[in-house]
């Protein structure tokens, strides 16, 4: 397997769900890095375990409704099916990433990895994510193994998926030791609830992204009012609706015009601009250039 760069347009099912597969059915992990400058990595989730490591500079990450800055030499554990995002918190930022499936350690539902190590991880609702900090023994541990398992995956030596599969392994069971699975906190299931309601809010926007949306049909989406629906993307992702919606049309249309032939205002047309004059001018204020600039530089 090779390290792949990290991506700032996620491809999601209807369910808002990230649909790109990490690595393959027979070793289902993949590995990203992400250089200096990269852009940012809008919000998503996925049915994986993400462990991430900031090798420089800083990293802003927002999970679970929170905001965190990691700088270099520490990490993160983001569980299964959360809602995450991350962006450069230096100029210099820099990051490894290893996002892989529970079942390349427990090999099937029914194994003793699964029930002993794993299940009680991924359904655990107050362990959304952890930060490792390398001032920490254990966590300093765990962060060397991925990092361990993130240059198996780099040199792909004879074996390295034994390895890999070791490394990682090692990670799932310094979590389960270090890691105390207590009842469902009441103070968190408001957060919960929020959290919940973002994510089937998104995956309204980006399966409908392409028609005329108004703050009332989000909110309508998920049963909640306006006032709720505002309060939900505040806390998560500190934007309006209507500005997430504006910013995940433009990524949808940095990918498009990276990946197509289309027409630039077929483009805008398709990703919900009824006015080309406004598409341009959105574009450029986030990109820096115009769509067909950004397409020429590819």
């Amino acid at each position: 397997m090779s390290v792949l760069p990290c991506r700032c347009y996620v491809d999601t099912d209807v369910f808002g769900r990230e649909l790109v597969t990490h690595g393959t059915a027979a070793f289902p992990i993949a590995c990203y890095h992400a250089a200096s400058q990269f852009d940012a990595v809008p919000p998503h989730w996925h049915n994986e375990l993400e462990i991430i490591i900031v090798t420089k500079g800083d990293l802003d990450l927002h999970v679970q409704m929170e905001d965190h800055c990691l700088h270099a030499g520490a990490g993160m554990v983001v569980n299964a099916n959360v809602l995450h995002a991350a962006s450069p918190g230096s100029p210099d930022a820099d990051f490894h990433s290893l996002v892989f499936s529970p079942l390349l350690i427990a090999g099937d539902e029914h194994s003793i990895f699964w029930n002993k190590y794993l299940e009680p991880l991924i359904s655990d609702p107050n362990c959304p994510f952890l930060i490792l900090s390398p001032d920490t023994a254990w966590q300093d541990q765990l962060i060397q193994r991925a990092l361990d398992a993130w240059e198996e995956a780099r040199s792909e030596q004879a074996g390295f998926e034994f390895r890999i599969r070791a490394a990682l392994s090692e990670c799932v069971f310094l979590l389960s030791q270090n890691i105390d699975h207590q009842a469902s906190d009441p103070a968190n299931l408001k957060t919960i609830i929020r959290s919940q309601r973002l994510k089937n809010m998104l995956a309204f926007i980006h399966t409908h992204y392409s028609e005329p949306i108004t703050l009332a049909d989000i909110a309508g989406s998920v049963s909640v009012s306006t006032t709720e629906c505002l309060r939900c993307f505040r806390e998560g992702l500190k934007l309006s609706p209507i500005q997430y919606m504006k910013k995940h049309r433009l990524i949808v249309a940095a990918g498009y015009l990276k990946t197509t032939d289309w027409p630039v205002n077929e483009i805008g047309s398709r990703c919900g601009f009824r006015e080309m004059g406004y598409f341009a001018a959105q574009f450029g204020k986030l990109f820096g250039m115009t769509p067909t600039e950004y397409r020429r530089h590819g």
